[in-house]
């Protein structure tokens, strides 16, 4: 994902196939993409996957089928947190606050 000219703000295109493996039985009459992968598409173009990330909060505002294109848009806050978006046609389908966690102190015995 490449910024845009705005800083702390990016953008990106997202676009999930229709054989994706996920996406079999989501449904044969009406395929729809499942939520925990629009989640992994949206961690995997921040960082590749290779980041850990906290989901604050995520709210699915409407159904995302095969195939369509969708757009990412990220921000950084103050805090440290990103608030994310993505639309499929101008429409909001899902948003959300991620958060990087903290480094975890190992446990003592």
């Amino acid at each position: 994902m490449s910024p845009t000219t705005e800083q702390d703000c990016w953008r990106a295109s997202l676009h999930i196939d229709a054989d994706h493996p996920a996406l079999a039985g989501h449904f044969p009459s009406r395929p729809l993409v499942p939520g925990v992968l629009l989640l992994d598409e949206i961690l995997h173009a921040l960082s590749g996957g290779a980041q850990r990330w906290r989901v604050e909060t995520v709210k699915f505002h409407h159904a995302v089928a095969p195939g369509e294109t969708l757009q990412l848009q990220v921000q950084r806050r103050e805090h440290g947190g990103y608030v994310f978006e993505v639309l499929a046609d101008g429409q909001r389908v899902i948003s959300g606050l991620l958060l990087r966690p903290c480094a975890r102190a190992p446990d003592n015995p």
